[in-house]
């Protein structure tokens, strides 16, 4: 349901394996299980990641909140194992990093961010398509959209070679809002003048997502609604 559970990743003196949901914040976050260089993963140590495994598994499923909640992780799984709900055909681009400079520009700056969906849409267009909770009112959901609006331009050439795409294909930000669990969606008071503010030479649309969030035993049966351009919720 969109948070990991389990990664394995190389490191200078082995594979660090963690097990459990990847919290990002300081004390959440699970300890992973080393392993060095010609050592093997022991059974007490597999049987441990298994359970962690399942545990967060069953957590993320059926758990009370805030783990089993409606957050921008579910929202995310939810388009990627459908991109056609947010008009991107496949095969679509997921969280895909996008590495550029920030603050002075130099080299210690730079960093990584990743666009949630980037894909070909219906009429050979490339949208950047940029995920948000409708109760989360981020002043710069306008800002993040354009900032890799402009890392796409200037990879244009090997994203659209990489996409199969036609060397006319234009670039598009596609902000998309999941509802709440109550229907309503929510905004920045700033997005309508920093929407108006874009140079009219990006393409940017406005979508909603409703009905993504359900249970297990109650399935969500996602829709959207694709504002016409210039518009927004």
């Amino acid at each position: 349901m969109g948070q990991k559970v389990l990664s394995i990743k190389g490191t200078t003196i082995g594979l660090a394996i963690t097990a459990g949901i990847h919290y990002s914040k300081p004390g959440e976050a699970p300890v992973p299980v080393t392993v060095s260089k010609g050592e093997r993963l022991g059974p007490a140590q597999l049987a441990a990641v298994k359970r962690r495994v399942e545990e967060a598994t069953a957590a993320r499923l059926t758990g009370s909140p805030p783990i089993h909640r409606p957050d921008e992780h579910w929202l995310q799984a939810v388009i990627r194992r459908n991109p056609g709900l947010v008009g991107v055909e496949q095969p679509a681009l997921r969280e895909l990093p996008a590495w550029r400079p920030g603050g002075d520009g130099s080299a210690q700056s730079w960093g990584r961010g990743y666009i949630d969906l980037l894909g070909v849409d219906g009429h050979g267009d490339i949208r950047v398509v940029e995920t948000k909770l409708a109760s989360n009112t981020d002043d710069l959901l306008v800002c993040q959209g354009l900032d890799y609006y402009i890392w796409a331009q200037a990879y244009r050439r090997i994203l659209i070679d990489r996409l199969g795409a036609a060397d006319r294909a234009a670039f598009e930000i596609h902000y998309v809002i999941g509802d709440t669990t109550d229907g309503r969606i929510h905004r920045s008071g700033y997005l309508p003048a920093q929407a108006r503010n874009l140079d009219s030479a990006v393409r940017w649309r406005f979508q909603t997502v409703h009905n993504w969030f359900g249970h297990p035993a109650q399935p969500e049966c996602p829709s959207s609604r694709l504002f016409p351009a210039g518009e927004w919720p």
